[in-house]
């Protein structure tokens, strides 16, 4: 009884793992503050009844954004990321996943994961994992204006 029970299970997880669909890709993106980032993640299947998962490297284990059965899950969320973060429901459905990420912090630089599992048939799951850096460029001090400061001694302005 213990052989067909195991060789049973040795099937299905062997017909699960081998319809698999992994696909992965790294991608950098560069904001200024303040700015709105995008954050690239794209399947070849519809997402929409996915489950979606971007955590950032350096957050603690919450999630900058958590989808699931067709909802933001705000509960798991971190609250750094909160009010700031979508995905376009419009777009998921042609295996857009991509992480829009509004008024961007100076914290917000770093490495973000994108995991997102669908079920495409009853034996096959397509999971896609997405990996790419956000940089993110510091706020000019407008208190420092090259044109405006003077140099002790002269009368001119630098240039």
């Amino acid at each position: 009884m213990k052989s067909i029970l195991l060789v049973l299970l040795s099937s299905v997880a062997l017909n699960f793992t081998g319809n698999c669909d992994v696909i992965g890709s790294t991608q950098t993106v560069k904001v200024k503050v303040n700015d709105v980032a995008i954050l690239p993640c794209f399947s070849t299947s519809n997402m929409t009844n996915a489950i979606v998962k971007w955590k950032q490297e350096q957050s603690n284990k919450k999630y900058v954004h958590f989808y699931r059965s067709g909802d933001d899950n705000v509960d798991d969320q971190d609250e750094n990321f909160r009010g700031r973060t979508s995905l376009s429901r419009k777009e998921m459905s042609g295996g857009n996943v991509s992480l829009k990420l509004t008024n961007v912090t100076e914290l917000d630089a770093g490495n973000y994961t994108c995991d997102a599992r669908v079920e495409t048939s009853p034996e096959t799951v397509q999971h896609r994992k997405c990996n790419v850096t956000l940089i993110v460029e510091p706020e000019k001090d407008p208190a420092v204006d090259r044109k405006q400061v003077r140099v002790p001694g002269t009368t001119q302005k630098r240039k």
